[in-house]
């Protein structure tokens, strides 16, 4: 068994154990990117910025459903949209960031689903992405063989809003 010498990061953690294309881009298993989308809520968006602690806290024990993970978020029947705007504003951070713990997949899909999701449950934009990228991107979350079935309903819903409704 090697040593491990220094510190290493997230990432460098991850490309121990994950496989990487050509272009440098994470091959993720199917079981990982699942679990990413089930993890703690409360815990990453803390990580993420420590000054909604309190708000963070509030909306996520203001419910009756428990808001304990990503996946809880998007598929509340009344979620905060102020947690669907901070939970929609990591992820577009993670994706960004080349060492964030969460796939770049699970951060697209997050951010297009808490977008979808102010839209059909709260009734409210919280961003500025027109509907023809929208749409691009509820595309692409659905064709991902492994987003499971009741996310997919749920981007499919989204996009049937998108052809019906204004907002």
């Amino acid at each position: 068994m090697g040593t491990i010498s220094g510190p290493q990061t997230i990432s460098d953690v991850l490309k121990q154990l994950i496989a990487f294309d050509a272009d440098d881009r994470a091959i993720w298993p199917v079981d990982l990117l699942r679990q990413q989308l089930r993890g703690q809520l409360l815990y990453e968006l803390r990580q993420s910025d420590s000054s909604h602690q309190r708000v963070l806290a509030e909306l996520t024990h203001s419910t009756q459903h428990p808001l304990d993970s990503f996946e809880d978020l998007l598929v509340h029947p009344h979620p905060p949209v102020e947690l669907l705007q901070l939970t929609k504003d990591f992820a577009k951070l993670s994706y960004a960031d080349r060492h964030s713990p969460l796939a770049p997949e699970v951060s697209l899909l997050l951010y297009y689903g808490c977008i979808v999701v102010a839209m059909i449950r709260c009734r409210q934009r919280i961003s500025s992405l027109g509907d023809d990228d929208l749409r691009q991107g509820l595309d692409w979350a659905i064709r991902q063989p492994w987003v499971e079935d009741r996310m997919r309903k749920l981007l499919q819903e989204g996009m049937a809003f998108l052809h019906t409704s204004r907002l």
